[in-house]
């Protein structure tokens, strides 16, 4: 059995040390990041903080590619790619165009359904694996709002569905070892680049399960987050592709939360669920 397989938490120090010598780099000697500006409303920083997810996907792609998922690496690289373009341009105040990210994220929804459904002999199973595929993407870059919730969610999904082993435990592994730099005290965050590569790994985990309540339990918190926060904006006449402080983490801390407490208390709300469903 693959190496890899078996020693999959080998992707936490390996990440860790990414991300603090790009951080470092970035500091000392190069600039290698973007920096999302303050937005003290959603994401508790008051200082330039960089956006160093893209330091998740070599770990993340190395891995897949070890456990022969070749297609769900190159979409995990090029998504990583996108957003990082798109960090870029949220650094000068103009996000990257959305029908651009769209189709890059419509592209590699296809690609990841592609794997498990023909489009000509199964198009409703296709499309409904792409669709499925698009939102689970949207709805983890949803949970890059509060310090740690992306990284804590990410893990939670991809533990709780494949367990320690596996093609896709690396990507939970690669979340662990970013954690430690977005929370409790946020050195970085993951950005576009981070959360559409760790998404990209939770569609493709969930389209190799066989669709059923146990099959999807495991992704509830983001699933929730995002139809909730879509139909909330479409009720109001808002884009739902533009931020706000509509999403469950802006409601714990509403309801008096600590906001040190935000991402531990999802990561044990997704266990619950998977508990409550089991």
């Amino acid at each position: 059995m693959n190496w890899l397989h078996e020693h999959a938490w080998i992707a936490a120090p390996v990440t860790a040390a990414l991300t603090l010598a790009m951080l470092w780099l970035n500091r000392r000697a190069l600039p290698l990041l973007p920096f999302d500006a303050p937005n003290l409303g959603r994401k508790q920083h008051g200082a330039r903080t960089p956006l160093a997810g893209i330091a998740m996907l070599p770990t993340i792609s190395a891995c897949l590619l070890a456990n022969d998922r070749p297609a769900v690496a190159a979409v995990v690289l090029a998504l990583g790619a996108t957003g990082f373009v798109d960090d870029w341009h949220k650094e000068g105040r103009r996000e990257l165009d959305w029908r651009i990210k769209a189709l890059a994220l419509g592209a590699g929804s296809i690609a990841l359904a592609w794997q498990h459904a023909n489009p000509l002999s199964d198009a409703f199973a296709f499309c409904a694996a792409a669709s499925l595929a698009f939102v689970l993407i949207n709805a983890t870059n949803f949970l890059d709002n509060q310090n740690g919730a992306l990284a804590a969610i990410a893990a939670s999904c991809l533990l709780l569905a494949g367990g320690s082993h596996g093609p896709f435990a690396a990507a939970a592994f690669t979340a662990l070892g970013f954690l430690p730099c977005n929370w409790p005290k946020a050195k970085c965050f993951a950005g576009d680049a981070g959360a559409y590569a760790l998404g990209a790994c939770i569609a493709a985990q969930l389209l190799e399960r066989p669709m059923s309540v146990d099959a999807i339990a495991p992704f509830a918190v983001p699933l929730f987050d995002f139809t909730q926060v879509v139909l909330v904006r479409l009720a109001l006449g808002l884009k739902p592709w533009v931020g706000d402080r509509r999403h469950v983490t802006h409601w714990m801390l509403a309801l008096g939360a600590p906001r040190v407490l935000v991402a531990p208390l999802l990561a044990l709300a997704a266990v619950a669920v998977v508990w409550v469903t089991r």
